[in-house]
Formats: C-alpha cells, sequence, structure tokens
C-alpha cells in the first residue's frame, strides 16, 4: 500500500514540475514572440537570451516582466497585473524549489512515517539560525500547486498575447481590489 501512495505522490510532484516548467517556457515563447514583433530578426538571436541554461525560473520572471513593460502600453492595470503576477509566480518558484530540493531526502524521512502525508523536510537558514521548512503534505496539496502553475501559465498568455496585438490588457484580464499580499486578484477570462 506505501508503494502505491508513493507512486501517487511522485506522480503528484512530477505533474507540478511540469506545469511549472510549462509556465516558466510560455514566458521563454513570450519573450521571443515580442522580439520578434519588434523587429528582431531571426528569432535565434532572442533564444540565444532567454535558452541559456543559465536563465532560471526567477531571471526569466524578471526579463519577462520587463519585457511586457518596455513593449506594453504602461498603464495603471499593467502595473497592478504586472505586479500581481511577479509576485505569484516568484512565491510559485520558491514552492517548486522547496519541492524539488526536498524531495532528496523522501525515502528517508519517510521510512516509519505515512508516505501519503509527509514529502520531507528541507533546511532553511534564516536570520535566527537554521530552520526546516516543510513541504507540501498530501498529493491535493501538490495539485493546488499544479492549479497555481496552470493559472500563471494562462495569464502569461493573455499578457504576450495583448502585448503582442498591441490591445489593451483589461481586454483579455481585469484586476479588481481586495486584501492580501498585494492587493489585487486577477480573473482570468475564459
Amino acid at each position: 500500500m506505501a508503494e502505491h501512495f508513493s507512486k501517487e505522490k511522485y506522480t503528484a510532484i512530477g505533474r507540478f514540475i511540469v506545469r511549472f516548467e510549462l509556465a516558466i517556457d510560455t514566458m521563454r515563447i513570450g519573450i521571443v514572440a515580442i522580439f520578434q514583433n519588434s523587429g528582431l530578426t531571426p528569432p535565434k538571436l532572442a533564444y540565444g537570451l532567454v535558452g541559456s541554461p543559465v536563465v532560471t525560473a526567477m531571471p526569466m520572471l524578471k526579463m519577462f516582466v520587463a519585457t511586457i513593460a518596455e513593449a506594453h502600453q504602461y498603464d495603471g492595470d499593467l502595473r497592478r497585473i504586472l505586479k500581481w503576477f511577479e509576485s505569484e509566480m516568484s512565491s510559485l518558484a520558491d514552492k517548486r524549489n522547496d519541492v524539488v530540493h526536498g524531495t532528496w531526502r523522501f525515502d528517508f524521512l519517510t521510512a516509519s512515517k505515512d508516505p501519503v502525508k509527509l514529502l520531507g523536510r528541507k533546511f532553511n537558514p534564516s536570520r535566527s539560525g537554521i530552520n526546516t521548512k516543510s513541504m507540501p503534505e498530501t498529493i491535493e496539496d501538490l495539485d493546488v500547486l499544479s492549479r497555481e502553475a496552470d493559472q500563471l501559465q494562462r495569464i502569461a498568455l493573455r499578457l504576450i498575447v495583448s502585448t503582442v496585438e498591441k490591445h489593451p490588457i483589461n481586454r483579455y484580464l481585469h484586476c479588481k481590489k481586495r486584501g492580501g499580499k498585494t492587493g489585487w486578484s486577477i480573473k482570468v477570462d475564459e
């Protein structure tokens, strides 16, 4: 039974990682599309910038946000959306790193525990010393992260289309005031 749950857990981890990487690759392709739309040819020039293995998730996110901001009409809605998008994607990148690096010790840490509930821990240095950071505990926790990656990937696509087509961003996405970290929520029209 534990082996079955471990396979399900690893499948959920893989699903999240693939969806996260799809969101990152969407940003990479979007940067190239915006460069091409602005007259940069051949596309290999842009891929030379964004295709490097040193351009990991966070540098790609920074380049994507900067490219959208530079190429687009920079209005109030776009400013809020980019701030929100960068914050949410950055948070998801941190969770992805926690999952990837936390699972290195999955079997060791769960030998006497229920594998359905525990992924492991990751050391987290801070000003107060070395703490441990918990990983997502259930398959559903990982599936929530997968859905977040899907949502952010759809938002990235709408940012790209809005920029390339030179349409106002509110044609594709809508901001509304709410409480919380960034103070805004983004609605994707399906």
